[in-house]
């Protein structure tokens, strides 16, 4: 009895490890079965039986996990419970922030989860793929020591990393830093300052299209007038609420993400996609993997990706026939679509360019290598578009561009129920420039009011080259009375640069501007255009320099 008492405690523990292992081998899919469930969560808010469903999953897996020696992996279930517990009836809204990390985090440990015996090495690997799902980085600039506060108390309630900054050189210094995902300037401690400082983050490497809101003790149109035309996004008022804080950080995450390349990976090898996706998401990929190549026409549709990575022997569809369906479609013409392939003989590679590839990758994969033909091929694709749809010398949107771009957002506004406004501007007495200085000095003044417009205003305003001495800018979430006033402030700045004729003589050049209002004005592009125009002609008529709403 002795003997057989002593053995016990050995069995037991022999048959917890078979278990742990079994666990261990299914727990990828109870991850990627609640990562499936959050989504249609997310997708469906409203859908009692959808969000339940991804609860009790969460649910038992917060039990299970914990008990199998995954303790990191029962807290992310729990958070997720916690976030789809049904409260006062239902749910109608899950907070973008919270999903976005949760979504990230249950990417990373579904591919490798962590136990509480973890050797040092695996722990380091861990906490490289985690990574992936850093939590948000805002910038915080102000000397403001209650702001700072309930900043950072906010900050730790929706997983948001609050880096603070008093005064300009250690804000451009933290920026440069750190890559924050969005800054926050209060102006009630920089005043015009802070304005400025807005200017100087987007100049800092990587920070172009860096979301900037302000924060201001005052509320006035003057204010918001000047934030907008610092590029701000957002204009906040101390002191700070709780909902508008969270609702400001989403649109920024939103705009970070906006920037992150796409790519889709189709291939019937569950496990090669999913090994895949991992790669991508370590190098700041957005990715998705498809598994069905009767769904890749669906995938490419619905994720809209930068860029295509096809298996080539897929059954009952080959890689070859997904890629001419892909560029059957016109708007999918120019999609950079790589060929991954065990087969690379020459017979191979050849019908990899047949079918319209721009570029293979053989198996096994060498993941440097993807990386670089990737990379490779997203720059080039860049630059096409760029060349499409940029005006060559303003650096502006095109007019075909700006008319596409537009509908979107016409779009956007009525949906949201939102004001938007378009103005067209026109350069006065052009001609006379052109015949007084010559032709290169009137590139030079339009070349100036187009950097003087890409370094304005938001991120998400559009700016374009309309024809000639015309250019055209779209405000959105604007009143007429606030897109006037940006204008009016664009109309004294572009006034008060000097230019220079080729035989040294200085000289200066206006504008003049109409601005029309949706839906007050009209409804539709075209109607619009018509109003801004008419206006535009009543602001010549009224000697020109003026803007006219």
């Amino acid at each position: 009895m002795g003997s057989s008492d002593a053995r016990l405690p050995q069995a037991v523990a022999a048959r917890v490890e078979v278990l742990k292992a079994s666990y261990a081998a299914k727990l990828a899919a109870k991850l990627d079965d609640l990562r499936e469930a959050l989504r249609v969560a997310i997708d469906r808010p409203e859908d009692g039986a959808a969000i339940e469903h991804g609860r009790t999953l969460a649910h038992r897996l917060r039990g299970t996990a914990g008990s199998y020696g995954f303790p990191e992996v029962s807290a992310l279930a729990g958070r997720v419970e916690d976030l789809l517990t049904l409260t006062d009836g239902g749910m109608s809204r899950i907070d973008p922030l919270a999903w976005a990390e949760l979504d990230g985090a249950l990417a990373s440990h579904m591919h490798c989860p962590t136990t509480s015996e973890e050797t040092p090495a695996s722990a380091t690997a861990h906490a490289k793929t985690s990574d992936r799902a850093r939590p948000t980085r805002i910038l915080l600039v102000t000397d403001d020591d209650a702001l700072v506060t309930a900043a950072q108390r906010l900050g730790q309630k929706r997983f948001v990393q609050i880096d603070v900054a008093v005064g300009v050189d250690a804000a451009l210094a933290q920026a440069r830093a750190s890559s924050p995902d969005g800054a926050f300037i209060d102006v009630s401690h920089l005043a015009d300052d802070g304005f400025q400082l807005a200017r100087r983050l987007r100049q800092i490497e990587g920070g172009e299209q860096l979301p900037i809101g302000f924060i201001s003790i005052t509320d006035t149109l003057e204010s918001r007038v000047a934030a907008v035309h610092a590029g701000g996004e957002l204009f906040l008022a101390k002191p700070l609420d709780e909902t508008a804080f969270v609702d400001a950080v989403s649109v920024f995450v939103e705009a970070r993400r906006a920037q992150t390349p796409r790519v889709l990976w189709i291939d019937d090898d569950p496990d090669l996609g999913k090994r895949g996706v991992v790669m991508l998401e370590e190098a700041r990929m957005s990715a998705c993997h498809e598994l069905s190549p009767a769904r890749a026409l669906d995938a490419v549709e619905r994720f809209r990706p930068d860029l295509v990575l096809l298996d080539v022997g897929m059954k009952p569809i080959s890689g070859f026939d997904v890629c001419r369906m892909i560029r059957a479609n016109t708007r999918w013409r120019h999609l950079p679509i790589l060929f991954v392939t065990g087969d690379a003989t020459q017979e191979t590679r050849i019908a990899c360019f047949e079918a319209g590839g721009d570029d293979y990758i053989q198996k096994p994969i060498v993941e440097h290598e993807l990386m670089a033909r990737i990379r490779v091929r997203l720059e080039r694709q860049r630059l096409y578009r760029e060349r499409a749809d940029r005006d060559v010398l303003t650096g502006l949107l095109s007019r075909r561009a700006f008319a596409e771009a537009f509908a979107g957002r016409l779009a956007e506004a009525r949906r949201r129920r939102s004001d938007l406004c378009l103005a067209l501007l026109d350069l006065d007495h052009f001609k006379q420039v052109n015949d007084e200085y010559g032709h290169l000095c009137g590139d030079r003044v339009l070349e100036a009011l187009g950097q003087l417009l890409s370094r304005t205003l938001r991120a998400d305003d559009l700016r374009g080259r309309w024809g000639g001495e015309e250019f055209i800018v779209c405000l959105h979430g604007e009143a007429i009375e606030a897109a006037e006033g940006i204008i009016e402030r664009l109309l004294e700045e572009f006034s008060a640069i000097e230019f220079t004729s080729d035989d040294g003589r200085p000289f200066q050049v206006t504008f003049s501007a109409g601005v029309a209002a949706c839906p007050d004005d009209a409804a539709t592009f075209e109607d619009l255009l018509r109003v801004a125009d008419r206006r535009l002609f009543e602001a010549k008529g009224q000697g020109r320099k003026s803007v006219v709403s």
